[in-house]
């Protein structure tokens, strides 16, 4: 059965998919948000949902370790435009 999260998971992907040819930055961004949300457990991509829970200090949090590591490569795919904006933020 799909829930709230299957449910924000796919309008997420779709809108992704669909600022493609507007640019990289909002599709990027968009994948970005997803899977940032995926990995916090606030999205799900997959009929079955595995969440593992870690404490980090009184601080408990829900993470997707799927999403987790797909966030990694996203992020190691997409140093050099990390860096780039990074760069560009006034200091």
């Amino acid at each position: 059965m799909l829930t709230h999260r299957h449910y924000l998971g796919i309008t997420l992907v779709l809108i992704a998919v669909v600022t493609v040819p507007f640019g990289p930055y909002i599709s990027k961004g968009v994948t970005f948000l997803a899977l940032l949300l995926g990995t916090l457990g606030h999205a799900a991509f997959t009929t079955v949902v595995t969440t593992h829970w870690v404490a980090i200090g009184g601080l408990k949090l829900a993470v997707q370790f799927n999403c987790l590591l797909l966030l990694i490569a996203f992020l190691a795919l997409n140093w050099h435009l990390i860096k780039t904006l990074w760069n560009k933020i006034p200091r």
